[in-house]
């Protein structure tokens, strides 16, 4: 554990001045509010008694600032009315020589900071909760979103100290030193993940006491993310809590007890096996930054738990200048957090971290835009390091575009391909003028959305055919290996919506790949089999696809088409017919007077046509060329296959050979074309013959259907020679 001496609680102050200790904050306010154009001009005020964090902040800081301040820019400091730090708020905003304002309605705070490039909102824990922030939020969005600036940092606490600690800390950040190592993850929300990463990662199996213990409060961090399961009161590991108090256990006659955790009554964490020292205080953690990207770790008020419960808090009168959290209920996602670590390293402030990470979800929709930073909002982790941002690509995102993780992974599968890059990070105009000042985040290859593939549609069309060959039964149709086949496509077909989401979260594109492979490569062979044993069926026998399902189906009033027959030219009549019980099964048979049943097509098929193309009369003896085309609509995922066969009903009774089924990928327009050499016999029977086209698409089946007429042979078979066989 780390000693009083290696905090240096015997050391005198020389960076922070503790002042204002008692009614009065006259002397605080006062030294607060002096010019700070430099950090080494005066000794940063801190209200209050010292603690054990702000000795151990003392310690890793020098008078002289180890880094350039940077420029604020314009700073508006904002607080409620009546706000019982407004006076803290007025007396930060000339210092640095900003305007204080206390708009009536933070609904209203982005028209009140026009102009600002950072915006410190000052107000008590119980001044402002989850609404509050959300309205600011959205109010800064509407007035920034298209432009620049309006990045926000909240200041807040449970008591004024907590707050002027806050503030002491950003302003203060300059004159840490640098930390040996500089960021660590600890993701134990992932159980496993194969993208490198540009630091040391702490997964599931890692998270334990004995490893997370020392790491976080014997080791300093400049920047710290945390992934893990939580709630508003606690971050919870493998077998290790943080949270703000500790196992605190309540006097019996303390009005908190009504709504606090079960540690306010037994002394220990309510989490069963966790012991007293397997709990960590937040504000023992050493970093200077901290990213929670956990459920409900921004709630400052209003909570679950009373305030002293309520995790940032302990973060607040912790060593942390800056702490990123959302009220909300989070999905987790391994990339916002490298968009922290990356805005860390590469130089910009803390409120611009912010910023970039809530524009970024804006757009990529895999959690709210809600996350708040505590702290000063152009205080700065680390001068601009170009390298930060070598795995990134960026996609300058058009107002009220957004997409959800299929998208996402797209867009991150195209970036890899042509920059190598996986992480796409997502830009609006002001997170993008907000990188823009920063080397190497200018130079970000961009990403073309127009040449990213539409995985989304791909993943639903995997859907569609999951749904519609587990209706092919009620078709009236069954073959062997129907169940089993379907039993595996449907685990696989439901697993990849789990798979799309934790790619997007995780950045693992590689996985995804793999996993939606072998998805495409199931329903495939799904569809091969559909199509093989409906060919198999055919060449066996006469009966047309539409006996099969007539039984089941109620037909509508015959209506003609306003077509004719491509092989005769007579009127088409249309015969649409719905399932006797299931309303959403629709298909319709397309009726010539004289080829019958030319066309027979599922409604909800993505074939929008289908023809077949061959001599009308076939010798006995030869080789005839059948050609099966087809047309696929729009909404058809582009790239993916159809399974197609050509086929002569009853061939094998009547001397004519049969195709095989064969896989066929459809142009860039959507056109699919199968050509077949059908062998007729010396044998074959000297009749009217129907051909038929088969195509499953999507799950779905449409057979075609052309009548053929077999002749004599033109010249007679030699002696000793075979026919050809089928």
């Amino acid at each position: 554990m780390t000693t009083s001496q290696e905090l240096g609680l015997d050391a005198p102050f020389a960076v922070y001045e503790h002042v204002g200790q008692g009614a009065d904050d006259d002397a605080y306010l006062h030294a607060l509010a002096v010019p700070r154009n430099s950090g080494a001009q005066a000794r940063i005020p801190v209200l209050g008694p010292p603690t054990a964090a702000h000795h151990a902040v003392e310690a890793v800081s020098t008078p002289a600032p180890q880094r350039s301040p940077g420029q604020p820019g314009a700073v508006v400091v904002v607080s409620p009315p009546g706000s019982a730090v407004a006076d803290i708020a007025a007396a930060l905003a000339e210092s640095v020589g900003g305007r204080h304002v206390e708009p009536a309605d933070l609904g209203g705070i982005g028209r009140a900071c026009a102009g600002a490039r950072h915006v410190a909102l000052v107000a008590l824990a119980g001044e402002i909760g989850e609404r509050e922030l959300a309205a600011a939020q959205d109010s800064l969005w509407q007035e920034f979103g298209g432009g620049d600036g309006g990045h926000l940092g909240l200041l807040t606490g449970v008591t004024r100290a907590d707050v002027a600690w806050l503030i002491a800390k950003g302003l203060g950040l300059p004159h840490r030193s640098a930390p040996q190592d500089p960021a660590l993850r600890v993701w134990s929300a992932l159980e496993s993940l194969e993208r490198r990463v540009s630091s040391r990662v702490l997964l599931a199996e890692d998270s334990r006491t004995s490893v997370l213990r020392p790491l976080l409060t014997e080791q300093r961090w400049r920047d710290l993310s945390l992934m893990t399961h939580g709630r508003d009161d606690a971050a919870i590991f493998n077998d290790m809590v943080v949270c703000a108090p500790g196992p605190l256990r309540l006097e019996p006659d303390d009005p908190e007890r009504e709504r606090a955790p079960a540690c306010a009554f037994t002394g220990r964490c309510y989490r069963p096996g966790v012991e007293p020292d397997q709990v960590v205080k937040a504000e023992l953690i050493l970093a200077d930054a901290v990213f929670a990207n956990v459920c409900m770790s921004l709630r400052v008020s209003d909570g679950l738990f009373p305030a002293r419960y309520l995790l940032p808090h302990g973060f607040v009168r912790g060593t942390a200048a800056g702490f990123i959290g959302s009220p909300m209920v989070v999905n987790g996602s391994a990339k916002l957090a490298d968009v922290f670590h990356a805005c860390s390293a590469g130089g910009l402030t803390l409120g611009e971290t912010a910023t970039v990470m809530n524009d970024h979800l804006r757009h990529e929709r895999v959690d709210l835009p809600s996350f708040t930073m505590l702290g000063l909002p152009w205080a700065r982790l680390a001068d601009p390091d170009p390298a930060a941002w070598d795995a990134f690509a960026q996609l300058r995102a058009e107002a009220g575009t957004h997409w959800g993780a299929a998208r996402a992974t797209a867009l991150s599968l195209s970036a890899e391909t042509r920059t190598g890059r996986a992480l796409v990070l997502a830009t609006s105009p002001r997170s993008a003028a907000a990188l823009a000042a920063v080397p190497g985040a200018t130079a970000l290859p961009e990403v073309d959305t127009d040449d990213v593939s539409d995985l989304s549609a791909r993943a639903r069309a995997l859907g569609r055919s999951m749904t519609n060959l587990d209706d092919v039964p009620l078709l009236g149709l069954r073959y062997s290996r129907h169940g089993n086949v379907m039993n595996n496509v449907r685990a696989q077909v439901t697993s990849l919506a789990t798979a799309l989401s934790r790619a997007a979260l995780a950045g693992d594109i590689d996985r995804l790949t793999r996993r939606l492979d072998t998805v495409v490569q199931a329903v495939e062979r799904a569809e091969l089999g559909l199509a093989e044993a409906l060919a198999q069926r055919g060449v066996n026998g006469i009966q047309t696809f539409n006996d099969i399902w007539g039984e089941r189906f109620e037909y509508d009033e015959p209506e003609l088409s306003g077509e004719d027959c491509p092989y005769c030219g007579r009127a088409l009549v249309w015969q649409r017919a719905t399932h006797s019980v299931f309303g959403r099964l629709r298909r319709t048979a397309t009726i010539c007077p004289r080829c019958v049943v030319v066309i027979d097509s599922d409604d909800a098929s993505p074939v929008t046509s289908a023809q077949l193309a061959c001599e009308e009369s076939w010798s006995r003896d030869s080789s005839q060329e059948v050609t099966l085309t087809f047309q696929l609509g729009p909404g058809h995922a582009a790239g993916s296959t159809v399974a197609a066969a050509v086929f002569v009903a009853g061939a094998e009774k009547i001397g004519i050979g049969a195709a095989a089924v064969e896989r066929i990928r459809p142009d860039a327009a959507g056109t699919g074309r199968l050509t077949v050499k059908v062998a007729v016999s010396q044998e074959a029977r000297l009749h009217q013959e129907y051909v038929r086209g088969l195509v499953v698409a999507e799950g779905t089946v449409v057979v075609v259907t052309r009548p053929v007429w077999v002749r004599p042979a033109a010249t007679p078979v030699g002696i000793g020679q075979r026919p050809v066989a089928g």
